[in-house]
C-alpha cells in the first residue's frame, strides 16, 4: 500500500484498535520494544495515548509499514478481538484501493453506480442528497452499513456490482475477479459470477409454424444486438429433445417463449415452459419471459409472469424495452441509448433526434431538493458563513421559511459540509414519519433513539431506557448522553427536515421544550469533556437558536 494511499477513516480506526488493545502508554511502548526493539520516545512523546498512538499511525503510514504495525500488534496481543477485525478490513480495504485508485477519474462513474445499486435500500438519509465523488467516499459510506446475517459485506457486492458494468478495463476486471475469490464468503452467489456462468443470454422456445417470425424478426435483432442465444435448430442431433430443452433452460439467463395459438397446442412447448418455470422457482430467479405475437388467451401458469406484446407493426419501444431486458440482468443498472451506465431512472434521457438533446441533462424536476452539484442552484447571500457555522461548536440552528422555497435544499448542503469535516451526521424528515410514531410524545422520541441506534450501532438498544419509570424525554436525554455522545470521536449532527408536522399534536410543546433544555444544557456543561467534545447541533423550525440575520427564504 502506498503511503498517503490509506483512506482516512481506516487511519482512525487503526488508532481506535491500537488504543483498545494497549491501554496505556506502557503497554503501547512495550509493544514497540518488544516487536520493533524501537523507543515510544523516538516517535511519539507525552501522556495523552490518543495522541501518541495518533503519531505512532502516521509514523508507520509514511513508511509504508502499516500493515507490519499491525500484524505485529496482534503477534504481542494475539486474542484481542478490534486487532483481529482491523487486520481483515485493513488488508481487503488497502489491496481493493490499489486496484481502484489508479483508474478512479477514468470509471468513477461506474463506480458511483455499483455503489448506488448494492446500497440502494441500505443508505437511508444519505443517499436522498448526494452520491460520492470519490472511491474514498464510497469506500467510507460502505464501511458504515452493516452486514446482514451471514450475507457478503457491503465492500464485497460493490466490487461485485462494478464488474457486471462492463465498464472495466479487461486486465483490471480480471485482477478485481480474483480478489472476490480472495475475500468473498460464497463467489457462487454474487452476480458477477452468475453472470459469467451462463452460456448464453437467451433460450428461444417457439413452435416450429412460427419459425419464419424468430428467424427473420427476432433472431436478427438479437444479433444486432451481441445478444447470445439457443435455439431448437442449433441442438445436437441424436439427443433426446427433453435433456436438451432442460440444459438449455440451464445454461441461458433469460429464456423467451414466443407465444402463438400454435405453440400453445404444442404439448412439447408446454413442458419447455414448465420447466423454465420450475427452475425459476428452485433457484429464486424469475428468468421466463413469454412474448406475445398473436392474439391469444395465456393459460394460468404464464399469466403469473409479465410478458411483452410484439405483434406486427407494433412500435420500436416495445423491441428496445425487450432488448435491454435480455442484455442487463439488474433492475438497478440502467443504461441510455449511448451505452452510458446511469444512477437512477432519473437520468434517463428520452431518444435523441435529429438535434442534440445534451442540454437536458442541465434540468431537473420542478419541486423537491435541488442536487448538491446542480448548476441551477441558487445560493443566496451569507449562505457560505452558514454552511461554516455548521462546524461551530454547541449551534443550533434554525431554517425557516415558505414552502418550495430551499430550506431542504440548504439543509442538504449543510449535511454535506460537515461529512466533508469528516463528521457524523444523522438526518430525518419528518414528512417520512408514520401517523404512529407522531401519534404521542412517547413514540416520536422512541422513534428517534431507534433511529439513532441504527444509525450510530449504539452498545445499548433503547429498549433499557425505555423500560424505566421516567418521562420520554428524560429517557431520550439519558439515551443521547450515554449512548451516543459518550462514545463519539468528534461532534455529531442532527438535522430535522419538516418538523412543523408535529405543530398540530398537544405534545408540540414538551417536544420543542425538550430541544431547548438540549440547547441550554450545551451551553452550561461546555468544559466538561464528554460534552464539548461530542456536541450535537440540531437544525429545526422552532423558535430555538441564536439570533442571525434573515433573508429572502430563511432564518437561523
Amino acid at each position: 500500500m502506498n503511503a498517503g494511499n490509506t483512506p482516512g477513516y481506516l487511519l482512525k480506526q487503526i488508532e481506535s484498535a491500537l488504543c483498545r488493545a494497549f491501554p496505556s502508554k506502557t503497554k503501547l511502548e512495550m509493544m514497540l520494544l518488544h516487536q520493533f526493539t524501537q523507543n515510544l520516545e523516538d516517535i511519539a512523546r507525552g501522556e495523552n495515548l490518543t495522541e501518541i498512538v495518533y503519531k505512532v499511525v502516521q509514523d508507520f503510514n509514511n513508511s509504508n509499514s502499516l500493515a507490519k504495525l499491525i500484524n505485529k500488534a496482534l503477534k504481542e496481543n494475539p486474542k484481542n478481538p478490534s486487532l483481529k477485525a482491523i487486520k481483515e478490513k485493513f488488508e481487503i480495504t488497502t489491496s481493493l484501493v490499489n486496484l481502484l485508485l489508479p483508474l478512479e477519474k477514468q470509471i468513477i462513474k461506474p463506480m458511483q453506480q455499483a455503489y448506488n445499486a448494492c446500497c440502494y435500500d441500505k443508505l437511508g438519509d444519505n443517499r436522498k442528497y448526494e452520491i460520492p465523488e470519490s472511491l474514498n467516499d464510497i469506500l467510507y459510506i460502505l464501511d458504515n452499513i452493516p452486514q446482514q446475517n451471514d450475507n457478503e459485506k457491503p465492500i464485497i457486492k460493490f466490487v461485485d456490482y462494478l464488474l457486471i458494468t462492463g465498464h472495466i478495463p479487461k486486465l483490471r476486471a480480471d485482477k478485481l475477479k480474483q480478489w472476490l475469490a480472495e475475500n468473498a464468503n460464497n463467489v457462487s452467489n454474487l452476480l458477477a459470477q452468475k453472470h459469467n456462468n451462463y452460456k448464453y443470454d437467451v433460450f428461444i422456445s417457439y413452435d416450429d409454424k412460427d419459425v419464419t417470425w424468430v428467424q427473420k424478426e427476432l433472431i436478427p435483432k438479437l444479433e444486432s444486438n451481441q445478444i447470445t442465444y439457443i435455439e431448437p435448430l442449433k441442438f445436437e442431433l441424436g439427443v433426446p429433445k427433453a435433456s436438451l430443452v432442460e440444459a438449455a433452460i440451464k445454461d441461458s439467463r433469460k429464456i423467451l417463449l414466443i407465444i402463438t395459438k400454435s405453440y400453445l397446442t404444442n404439448y412439447w412447448k408446454q413442458f419447455d415452459d414448465i420447466i423454465s418455470i420450475s427452475y425459476g422457482l428452485k433457484i429464486g430467479e424469475w428468468r421466463t419471459i413469454p412474448i406475445i405475437v398473436e392474439n391469444c388467451d395465456l393459460p394460468e401458469r404464464l399469466r403469473v409472469l409479465s410478458y411483452l406484446e410484439l405483434y406486427p407493426n407494433d412500435s420500436a419501444a416495445q423491441w428496445e424495452r425487450l432488448i435491454k431486458n435480455l442484455k442487463f440482468q439488474q433492475d438497478d443498472l440502467l443504461l441510455d441509448e449511448d451505452g452510458t451506465v446511469l444512477l437512477s431512472e432519473d437520468e434517463l434521457l428520452p431518444p435523441r433526434h435529429s438535434f442534440d438533446s445534451n442540454w437536458l441533462n442541465e434540468l431537473e424536476a420542478p419541486e423537491g431538493t435541488v442536487k448538491l452539484r446542480s448548476k441551477l442552484y441558487l445560493q443566496r447571500e451569507n449562505e457560505a458563513t452558514w454552511l461554516d457555522k455548521v462546524l461551530g461548536w454547541g449551534e443550533t440552528i434554525r431554517v425557516k421559511g415558505a414552502h418550495q422555497m430551499g430550506k431542504s435544499s440548504l439543509l442538504a448542503r449543510m449535511h454535506q459540509r460537515a461529512k466533508q469535516n469528516s463528521q457524523t451526521a444523522l438526518y430525518l424528515d419528518f414528512q417520512l414519519l408514520d401517523q404512529t410514531f407522531l401519534s404521542t410524545l412517547d413514540s416520536l422520541l422512541r422513534y428517534i433513539a431507534d433511529r439513532m441506534t441504527k444509525h450510530w450501532g449504539t452498545s445499548r438498544s433503547p429498549d433499557s431506557y425505555w423500560s424505566s419509570s421516567l418521562g420520554a424525554k428524560d429517557k431520550l436525554s439519558d439515551f443521547v448522553l450515554e449512548e451516543v455522545l459518550e462514545n463519539a470521536d468528534l461532534p455529531i449532527l442532527l438535522i430535522f427536515d419538516d418538523v412543523d408536522r408535529v405543530f398540530k399534536y398537544d405534545y408540540r410543546d414538551d417536544f420543542f421544550s425538550l430541544i431547548r433544555a438540549w440547547h441550554n444544557d450545551r451551553a452550561m456543561l461546555l468544559c466538561l469533556r464528554f460534552i464539548s467534545s461530542t456536541l450535537q447541533r440540531l437544525k429545526s423550525p422552532s423558535s430555538i437558536g441564536i439570533p442571525t440575520l434573515n433573508g429572502d427564504w430563511f432564518k437561523s
